[in-house]
């Protein structure tokens, strides 16, 4: 396993099988609202995009403008359903949002001129399970206004695949924190759990997920064909030159 680290250093655990080769990246920017500067998250977002586009096939990002806001689950988007477990507290902290309480310790949105987001306020802990249309070898999302002093953990595991399992970096002040990972065993499904301390209830947001998009094996049999028939008719046109 590798890791490559932004902003203040933090302890996590991953676990999978020796063969994988799992890289971690994230980044912190404590206390930082809506709207400010989100340099080390964004630099570390940066690098997943780089190490993720490494495995072939495309990366596509959810960015939740499109969803319909609201409080509802499942949540069908564009090659990823999200299923959510967590208490319904209304807009700005619950579902899709497209509005937000302010401030760097709630939910919010990231995405440059959006305004949506995904939130999870709970009482005891919540849970969401991202389940992607294609086989993937990269998953990452921005995570705001998570507070340590009031969340416990927040753990993300690769259901299938490597099935390898992480715990995220927490801030104090709120703010924003970019989380991916890329793995060599490719897999299909994604669980986040987050648990409170006891007598706390935190609120917080996910935002700008993406996950890469491989090719099915007949799809590259399809690109391996053309390739090869694109091959044959040049050759068959220079020996026609050729011959004229």
């Amino acid at each position: 396993m590798k890791s490559i680290l932004f902003g203040a250093l933090v302890a996590f655990a991953a676990v999978q099988p020796a063969a994988a080769v799992t890289t971690v990246y994230y980044g912190q920017d404590d206390g930082v609202g809506p709207g400010g500067a989100f340099t080390n998250s964004n630099a570390a977002e940066a690098a997943f995009l780089a190490g993720a586009g490494a495995f072939g096939g495309s990366l596509n990002t959810e960015t939740f403008e499109s969803a319909a806001v609201g409080f509802y689950s499942p949540l069908v988007l564009n090659g990823l359903t999200v299923t959510y477990s967590t208490a319904n507290f209304g807009a700005g902290l619950s579902g899709v949002n497209n509005t937000q309480i302010g401030g760097p310790l709630y939910g919010f949105n990231v995405t440059p001129g959006g305004t949506h987001w995904l939130g999870f306020p709970d009482f005891l802990n919540s849970a969401a399970t991202f389940k992607l249309d294609n086989v993937s070898h990269s998953f990452g999302f921005y995570l705001t206004g998570v507070q340590d002093i009031q969340t416990s953990q927040i753990t993300l595991k690769l259901v299938d695949g490597s099935m390898s399992t992480f715990n995220l970096p927490l801030n104090t002040n709120g703010g924003v924190t970019f989380f991916g990972i890329t793995d060599s065993v490719g897999f299909t499904e994604v669980y986040l759990q987050q648990a409170n301390k006891p007598g706390f209830s935190d609120a917080y947001g996910i935002d700008n997920i993406t996950f890469g998009i491989v090719p099915e094996p007949a799809t590259w049999a399809l690109l391996i064909a053309g390739f090869g028939l694109v091959g044959v008719a040049r050759r068959r046109r220079g020996i026609a030159q050729t011959a004229a």
